[in-house]
């Protein structure tokens, strides 16, 4: 079922999830690997990773499990925001994340620790004050699917990112 929501919503909860993220450990140059569905939690999730400056890592699971594994031993994520079935995969290949401190998990948390997307949010009228970056800052890492290849990492600079914008508002 559909959700509609306003782009007010929207704010709210990136910055909610921000403010969460920053308390969490999760900070400017943070490389945090992104394992949700297309949703409203997944647009607060990338939004509210931008505004603290964090790394928003995505890696298509459509392009199958040895290179998704692969993709994760290049980028080596310090973070993980993700579906149960994420963190589960987290839990029996360890081997795959041997840099990660933080997890978020969206949905019920089974057998392992970290926090609950539900309940780490924190939620104010005062606005957030996003964080100041350089147009050299990594500001997110993209994985192609490798369908003429290996799959790749494509590093964004946030000055790259701001002249895409500014494209597309012209």
């Amino acid at each position: 079922r559909r959700r509609r929501t306003t782009s007010g919503e929207g704010g709210r909860g990136s910055e909610a999830a921000a403010r969460g993220f920053e308390q969490i450990g999760i900070k400017q140059g943070v490389k945090t690997l992104v394992m949700l569905r297309p949703s409203f939690p997944f647009f607060s999730c990338f939004y509210a990773l931008f505004k603290i400056g964090a790394v928003p890592v995505l890696i298509d699971p459509g392009m199958g499990g040895k290179r998704l594994l692969e993709c994760l031993r290049d980028v080596q994520p310090e973070a993980m925001v993700g579906i149960p079935l994420a963190h589960a995969a987290r839990v029996v290949l360890p081997g795959y994340f041997p840099k990660l401190k933080t997890s978020v998990t969206l949905g019920k948390r089974w057998f392992w620790g970290g926090h609950v997307w539900e309940k780490f949010r924190i939620f104010s009228d005062q606005p957030f004050q996003m964080a100041d970056t350089a147009a050299s800052d990594l500001a997110a890492i993209l994985f192609t699917t490798g369908s003429t290849g290996p799959a790749k990492g494509v590093e964004y600079s946030h000055g790259a990112l701001a002249a895409q914008v500014g494209l597309i508002a012209d």
